[in-house]
Order: C-alpha cells, then structure tokens, then sequence
C-alpha cells in the first residue's frame, strides 16, 4: 500500500469516528469502508415498481459526511433507534443516523396486488373462476409496519408484490369459496354482485391484513368467469333458437297432427279387428298380423298403436329431483308442485331417483346419494332410513341406481361398485363382485328382471341371481363396442343403449351376439324402455338429441317424439305419460304419447329451486 493511500484511509477513519462515538477503531474502519464502498442506490432502488417494503443497512444508506437522507415521495420510513424506539418517518421527511440500528423503507402510497383463485362452486351447482385485484395501503403506524416486519419479510430483505400476493391467495380463495356458495353463478359473473361480495370479502380479509401490516383501501375488483355457465347460456340461445323454428312450423305441424289423427282413427278401427282376429286364433298373435301388411300400410298401423291416446290413467305423480330437494307434480298440475321435500342427511345430494315397491306392494323411492340410498315413503316428510357405505374415502360421485329385491338394497356406484344391504342392516353394506369390478371405470345401470339383477360394468353387462350373499354372475354380454349406458331386459332378449348412440339388440340365450338397431350420433343413449302397447313392443329411448325416439322391436318402423329444439338427455315412460329430462338440466319437458309433435308441458325446475335437474321417476 503506498503513503498517498495510507493517508487518505486515515482520513477517512478519523472523519467517521466523529460520527459514531463509542465505536472500537478496527470496526470504525469497517464501517466506514462499507460507507464508501457500498453506498445504497437510490436510483436503482425507486426503478423498481414491484418492491413494496426493503430493510436498508444503515451503514449504506449513510455516509460519512450525510448523516441526513430526505424520503423521496410515496415512499417512508420505519427507523429503529439503538435503545429501541421506533419512529415512523413519512415521505419527504428526512432519517437522521443518529443512534438509528434498524431502517425499514415502505411505500406510503397504495399499491395494487391482482389474485386468482379457479373451481368455485356457486350455489346453483355451477363453477367458476375469480379474478380479485385489491388495493393495499401499509398505515403510517410503528405497530402496523412491525407486524409488517414480522409476517412478510421472513429471512429477505425486501417484500415484493408477489409476495403480497402468495401471502394473501390462500385468505382469498377460503373467503370466496365461503361468499360464493350463497350466490348463483349468473349475477356473479354479469357482475351484478360484485359490490356486496367485494364488501363481504374486505371483511374477511381484515384480520389477514392486519397481521401483516396492511389494510385494503377502497373496494376490490372482482371479476367472476365460467365455462359452465358459458355452455348453459350457449344451449340456451341454441335452444331459444331451435324454439322459435319450431314454432314458426307450428300451424304445420298442427295441421299434419289433425290429419294424422282422422287417419289414426280409422286405422285404430282396422286394428280393433285384428286384434278380434288375433283372440279368435291363439296361433295368430297381433306382431304377425301386421307382418302380412306391406311395410308403408305396416309403419301406418305402428303409428296407430304407438301414438294411440291413453287408455289408462297409471301415472299418479311425476318426482323430480334437483340438487337436494324432492318435487312432487301430480299428473295434468304441472303449473307448481303439490309438495316439495328437502333430503340432507350424511350420504350427501341426490344423484339418482327411482321408483319401487316393498314385498307388501306399497310404494316407495330409493334415492341414490354420494355415499349411500335414501329409502323413502313418498308419503312421508323424511327418508324411513339410509344405507349407508362406511369406511371409504368421500367419492366424487353416487349411487346412480338403486333396487328393491327380496328384503335387500342393491345399487351401483361407479367408485364403489355394486353395494348390497339387508333392510334391516343399513350400516351393513356388502360390497359384491369386487374383483370383476375393481378396475371399472363405469357401473351402474342396476335392474331387476325375471327373478335376476342385471347392471353394466364398462363395456359389458353383467346379470346375477341375487339368492346368495356373495353371489355370482350368471352370464356377462358382450360384443358393445364401448361403455353400456342404459340397460333395458325383456322376455325376449337385453336391449341396451352405448356411449357412441348404439342401441343394441341381445336376442334370448345370445350373450356375445348383438345386433344394431340403432346407429345414433355419437352421443350416449341414456335411457331405454320397452313398453307393450297393443300387442306390439314399443321401445322408447334417447340417444342425446333433439328428440325422444320410439320404434318397434323386431321391425324397421321409428318415430320420434319432438322436443321443440331441445336437447334430451333422459326419458321416462309409461303408458299414458313421457318425461325427458334435457341436457342442460334446468327443465323437464312432458308428452302425451298420442301427442308426438310437441310436448304437453314445460317444467322449468331451474326458476323453481335455483338447482339443476338430476333425475326423475315416475309414481304409479
């Protein structure tokens, strides 16, 4: 080192020991080395938009000969003085270094922190997503920049806007979830709550905030998003749509309704004589009749029986089921439900409704849950009891069928597979066919038939004679070529409907020979019944289309029940009534099955209880 360097770092030392009585001498030179050489950079310091709070050693933010630094706007101070105190010191005020240990430097003006948080569940069944930008303010308060010290800076030395924002995302997404639960999805995302639940979520925030040195200024932005209800707004301009072409062909449709039914009454008349004949000759039944017909004078008599008006009145109530509650709709009072029946207990929401009788023939509703099934008296206000499967994780779905058979509960949930309970033991769910059905992605579909239970597992259906604890299955059909979605046995073979819109014919004795009775569009068949009208099996399903298709079985004649633009998911049929269910979920649309051109009735089940429609049954 040369005397020219010696010198001048004697200076040095003996000017900052002026500065900082009490100071050893080695730690004199020490410190006024870092005052020289790493003098804080207030420049690069302010460039940073994103910094909201940074600890600044006092020995770079002095220097020897400045003992005073004056705060530049928006930005202030806590100073730490070596007996303790603090001092808040605001912008434009000036930090002396006399006896200062500790400087926190802080924005003294709002900044702003913007949060996501995804899959919130709204109190209609939807999800959405929120965006919440909130404005923060550190108060001017020694107590509140403490705190601030305390919970954000941790091991760092500066708290920058994402830090803010990964301390507060959590409080944010736990207080949405609670405040949007209450509201619908539609007025969350026009925007029409923003207010109240932007004041409610200020509140939440406040003692989150206050541990950290902050408190929000002003009201937050929310902006609420979703896919779901996107869709719903699309399927309901698409039906809204598909509803005023249909009517505009109404007068069209009325008049080839009046003609068909001046031709249906005489063709009834043709019909009242075969089946005349038909009696008089137990070897001629009435299908065979009508196979003498040529195929266009055949299709004309089919549609004589299939869209003959009701002779009978079996149909007593249609139940829909939506979210957790229970409507009640007795048959042609279909302006508001005659009873509503709330069903909250420890299985969970009602996934699944159908309808059954107990071994005295009464009538009673099994009602498929997340967990386990409601067995309900229709006419009662709470479910007799509930079966319920213990010591499985929550699943994600439920039970999507159910079935009453000799003092037993069967149903089929596509997690915990098929579940057998005694009446009597509704604790006591025996889980059946675990090793078929541990790898299936799909079951359900549980029926009863000619003394056996039949459902579907994947792309096969399974039937077994429920006679024995454990038991096994009798025989496995094949030959769908993907997943089975709606079963329906006859006496003369299984009709069953698949993912692709196949409706698929076993004829009796085949297991692994199917014929394709219906080519569908790629959309599941949900549903299929078989209902024998006049002599003649009428099949009634849905394929996910604009309609609700019948044909009969064994012949080539369809024909289609019209749904006015929409969409149908399900169906549910007797004699004298169809029920669809369409795809959206908000309604349930009614026909007379001499009725075809459009339904009798439009339910909108989603005005009436803010739910989604889940299933429906019918009570006969």
């Amino acid at each position: 080192m040369t005397r020219r360097a010696t010198h001048v770092e004697a200076k040095q030392r003996s000017a900052y020991a002026r500065y900082s009585p009490g100071r050893e001498p080695g730690q004199d030179a020490i410190f006024a080395g870092i005052a020289m050489s790493d003098k804080f950079d207030w420049k690069q310091f302010l460039s940073q938009p994103d910094t909201v709070a940074a600890t600044v050693p006092p020995a770079t933010l002095f220097g020897v000969l400045t003992r005073n630094v004056n705060l530049p706007r928006g930005w202030a101070s806590m100073v730490v003085k070596s007996g303790g105190e603090q001092r808040i010191i605001p912008a434009g005020g000036s930090i002396s270094a006399t006896d200062v240990e500790e400087v926190m430097l802080f924005r003294s003006e709002p900044f702003s922190v913007s949060i996501e948080a995804n899959s919130l569940a709204t109190s209609d069944g939807l999800f959405c997503d929120a965006r919440v930008d909130l404005t923060l303010r550190v108060p001017l308060d020694a107590g509140e920049a403490s705190s601030l010290i305390r919970t954000l800076f941790a091991d760092r030395k500066e708290v920058r806007r994402n830090n803010v924002t990964r301390y507060l995302a959590d409080p944010v997404r736990d207080a949405l979830v609670r405040l949007v639960k209450e509201v619908p999805a539609e007025p969350l995302v026009d925007g029409e709550t923003e207010e109240s639940v932007g004041r409610k979520l200020v509140v939440e925030l406040e003692g989150v905030c206050f541990s950290a040195g902050l408190v929000v200024e002003g009201k937050p932005s929310l902006a609420f998003s979703s896919k779901q209800l996107s869709r719903v707004r699309r399927s309901k301009s698409e039906v809204a749509r598909a509803k005023q072409e249909h009517e505009a062909a109404g007068a069209l449709r009325e008049a080839a309704a009046a003609a068909r039914r001046d031709r249906l009454d005489q063709l009834v008349q043709l019909l009242d004589r075969l089946h005349e004949l038909s009696d008089s000759d137990p070897n001629a039944d009435i299908a065979t009749l009508l196979g003498s017909f040529a195929e266009h004078e055949r299709g004309q008599l089919y549609e004589a029986i299939l869209f003959a008006k009701p002779k009978c009145q079996e149909t007593k109530q249609v139940v829909i089921a939506a979210g957790d509650e229970l409507l009640f709709f007795a048959k042609d009072q279909w302006d508001k439900p005659t009873r509503r029946l709330t069903m909250k207990g420890e299985v969970g929401g009602i996934r699944s409704i159908q309808s059954t009788r107990n071994q005295a023939g009464q009538s009673r509703i099994l009602l498929g849950a997340g967990c386990g099934v409601y067995l309900l008296d229709p006419l009662l206000d709470a479910a007799n009891e509930t079966y319920l499967v213990t010591g499985a994780e929550t699943p994600r779905g439920g039970f999507n069928s159910a079935v009453m058979h000799e003092g037993r509960i069967y149903a089929t949930h596509s997690e915990l597979g098929v579940c057998m309970w005694q009446l009597d033991e509704p604790n006591n769910a025996k889980r059946l066919f675990t090793d078929l059905t541990e790898s299936a992605k799909t079951i359900r579909a549980v029926i009863q038939h000619d003394g056996d239970l039949i459902f579907s597992m994947d792309d096969r259906i399974v039937r077994f004679t429920p006679r024995e604890e454990m038991p096994e299955p009798v025989g496995i059909y094949l030959g769908s070529s993907t997943t089975i979605t709606a079963i329906c046995p006859a006496k003369s073979g299984m009709l069953a409907g698949n993912a692709r819109g196949e409706l698929l014919w076993w004829r009796a004795g085949t297991l692994d020979r199917t014929e394709r009775l219906h080519a569908g569009s790629q959309r599941p068949v949900e549903s299929v019944h078989l209902l024998e009208l006049g002599g003649v099996p009428g099949i009634y399903f849905t394929d996910t289309s604009l309609y609700a298709h019948a044909r009969v079985l064994g012949d080539n004649f369809s024909a289609r029940y019209e749904a006015g633009g929409q969409t149908i998911k399900k169906l549910e049929s007797a004699p004298d009534l169809l029920v669809g269910t369409t795809e959206v979920g908000d309604r349930i649309l009614i026909w007379s099955p001499d009725q075809p051109h459009r339904p009798i009735a439009s339910i909108i089940v989603h005005e009436m209880t803010n739910r989604w429609v889940k299933d429906v049954c019918l009570l006969t």
